[in-house]
């Protein structure tokens, strides 16, 4: 589940159509993906872009996009904040 917190305004929207809405209007697109590849909180980078590699396919026809990258963000990330 995905939580948007929009600071300025001191509110959080947590419903996917909401967001992808909220975000489309600032030029942000934002999707949900589905894998048949079992995925863990231990998976690596590699294989993560394996079982979404589909759908990464599509976005970087779609975008012109070259390469993708996985971002591992946390609760425990340095300086998230």
């Amino acid at each position: 589940m995905a939580v948007l917190t929009i600071p300025d305004q001191q509110r959080q929207i947590k419903e996917f159509a909401e967001i992808q809405a909220y975000l489309a209007g600032v030029n942000i697109g934002y999707e949900q993906w589905q894998t048949d590849h079992p995925l863990t909180t231990d998976s690596t980078p590699e294989q993560i872009l394996n079982a979404y590699a589909k759908d990464i396919s599509i976005l970087n026809q779609k975008g012109g996009y070259v390469t993708a990258d996985v971002i591992d963000i946390h609760t425990h990330t340095p300086n998230l904040d």
